[in-house]
């Protein structure tokens, strides 16, 4: 038995002499606690259990104090299921057991996060007459804590009171944290108040986990009233504190706000950290105040705050809301120059700023550059350069982007197929657009509205009127939804087809489609709507003067589409 024990202990650095005792018929109970009490935290759960079964065989599994020592072993080790077994093992041997062992197992089975096993545990001291004390109790809502059940956590809190169970700070706390990470700020606001009401103290720490509470759910109203609670009751803020309150205000992009708890905490001597900066950025960017995102950035420059690539990511992010590509371009070469990595997120934001803007050669060179850097693009990524390219009209490098994602095997969405599809459109590049259409039905991509109008509208463009009345009937059939730029585009092909019979037919089908056509008809608006102005083109080149004045005459008689075709 001692060389095995020795043997298993080799690793774990602890002591030769735990095994040089096991070899003899009879040990000193006092001996085999001391020999636990020198178990490091670096032994295994093997170590424990071999230790374990030697004290068994050695007859003392009914010992309580050996016991202790080893759930107490066990407990540092993070080993909750073998203090739970010693515990049984020791309960068998009929042992009495008491409060401390009890409090050792709940701590082993709270760190283990089995907040399930410490319930069952107290269930059991409760039919065993075994008393509950605040350190079982505190262990316990802990546990609940660390397992987000908030619930248990509060009943754990009535039944202390219920067993006249002295409430201690610390039990109060995991109480608190537990609601925190539930997101259940009223929860944590009660706890507060009955914590005044028995005399329990509030610090810090229970002030920061009930602000972050509040933060979680953006409720940043209620967390400077705890702010100010604080100042109050001379309970000291820290940058914790600071930084849930500033979240809860970039949750709701309350930047004003934020800027004046930054003063705040200055005022305070409370230091900044980056946490703190980059919520302040955030709440800059989620309302687009690029401005002053570039000025909390150079704050924390003077501040000598580190900046990492979340907070240039807010930064660029808000700079792309606008559209200012130049701003969003010079943070990405500052960021290099203060080795601060780009990620997928920051590439994102500066190709979507440079697609605002049409700039799609900058776009262009943004995907080079992170096919450099071995930077994943994503399907974000690359629907913002395919859109910047059909807002250049670029049609020809949208369809470049496309082969190489799927090269790249980066997934193509409706909205990547529709810009490329625009682009094509705006090319004049009907046959392409075509081709993209079939390509989307074959990788089982949902086809929209706005898919087929700029479709209809390429056929349009290229006057292939014969193809876009067949999208038209397709979408028809499909029950989608047509709307005048459908019909626009469909019109505009019969009219440059010459096909003026089926422009005005299209013009009849407006009304029983339940299109506002009444809009388009106004004698007023006539230049302004390409409906009637492609009809009545649409007459002209087929060589139907007369057809033409009819239905203007019919439209400033009738004043609408629908009111004219009822009057044929």
């Amino acid at each position: 038995m001692l060389d095995s024990v020795l043997r298993q202990f080799e690793v774990s650095g602890v002591d030769a002499e735990i095994g040089s005792h096991f070899g003899t018929s009879v040990l000193d109970p006092r001996e085999v606690v001391r020999l636990w009490g020198k178990v490091t935290r670096g032994a295994t759960h093997s170590q424990l259990a071999h230790l374990r079964t030697c004290s068994l065989q050695s007859g003392l599994g009914g010992n309580v104090y050996v016991a202790s020592a080893a759930i107490n072993s066990c407990r540092r080790c993070c080993e909750w299921a073998l203090a739970v077994d010693i515990l049984e093992k020791t309960a068998a041997a009929h042992a009495k057991l008491d409060t401390a062992i009890y409090n050792a197992v709940v701590s082993a089975c709270g760190k283990g996060r089995r907040w399930d096993q410490v319930l069952g545990l107290l269930a059991q001291m409760d039919s065993n007459h075994v008393e509950s004390n605040t350190i079982t109790y505190s262990a316990a809502v802990s546990a609940c804590e660390t397992g987000g059940v908030w619930a248990h956590a509060l009943d754990l809190l009535a039944q202390m009171v219920a067993t006249r169970v002295e409430l201690n700070t610390i039990t109060c706390n995991a109480a608190v944290s537990a609601c925190e990470k539930g997101g259940e700020w009223a929860q944590a606001m009660r706890l507060l108040t009955h914590m005044a009401s028995r005399h329990v103290e509030s610090n810090t720490i229970t002030y920061n986990a009930a602000v972050s509470a509040c933060e979680k759910v953006g409720n940043w109203c209620q967390a400077l009233v705890l702010l100010n609670q604080m100042a109050s009751s001379h309970v000291e803020s820290d940058t914790i504190t600071y930084n849930a309150a500033v979240s809860a205000c970039e949750k709701v992009g309350n930047w004003c706000q934020a800027l004046g708890l930054l003063n705040q905490m200055a005022s305070s001597r409370v230091e900044w950290d980056t946490i703190t900066c980059n919520a302040a950025v955030s709440a800059c960017e989620k309302v687009s105040e690029w401005a002053q995102a570039l000025n909390f950035l150079a704050q924390m420059a003077s501040s000598h705050v580190e900046s990492d690539t979340i907070t240039y990511n807010a930064a660029v992010s808000a700079c792309e809301k606008v559209g200012n590509w130049c701003q969003a371009l010079g943070l990405l070469n500052q960021m290099a120059s203060s080795h601060v990595e780009w990620d997928t997120i920051t590439c994102n934001a500066a190709v979507s700023a440079c697609e605002k803007v049409s700039d799609w050669a900058q776009a262009l060179n943004l995907l080079a550059q992170m096919v450099a850097s071995r930077i994943a693009c994503s399907t974000i990524t690359c629907s913002a350069a395919v859109s910047a390219c059909e807002k250049g009209r670029q049609w020809a490098q949208a369809l470049c982007l496309l082969a190489q994602m799927v090269v790249t095997r980066v997934e193509m969405n409706t909205i990547t197929f529709n810009a490329a599809l625009s682009a094509c459109e705006k090319g004049d590049e009907w046959a392409q657009a075509l081709a993209l259409l079939d390509h989307m039905c074959s990788c089982r991509v949902e086809l929209g509205t706005t898919t087929y109008n700029a479709a209809v509208s390429a056929c349009g463009s290229g006057g292939e009127w014969a193809h876009s009345l067949d999208l038209l009937a397709h979408m028809a059939s499909s029950c989608m939804e047509l709307s005048i730029i459908t019909f626009n585009a469909a019109v505009n092909a019969c009219s440059k087809g010459h096909q003026w019979a089926r422009a005005v037919r299209l013009l009849a089908q407006m009304s029983s489609h339940q299109i506002e056509v009444n809009t388009i008809t106004k004698v007023a608006g006539i230049s302004t709507y390409y409906d009637l102005d492609a009809a009545v083109s649409a007459c002209e080149t087929g060589g139907e003067p007369f057809q033409a004045m009819w239905l203007l005459d019919k439209t400033v008689a009738c004043h609408t589409f629908e009111t004219a075709f009822a009057c044929v």
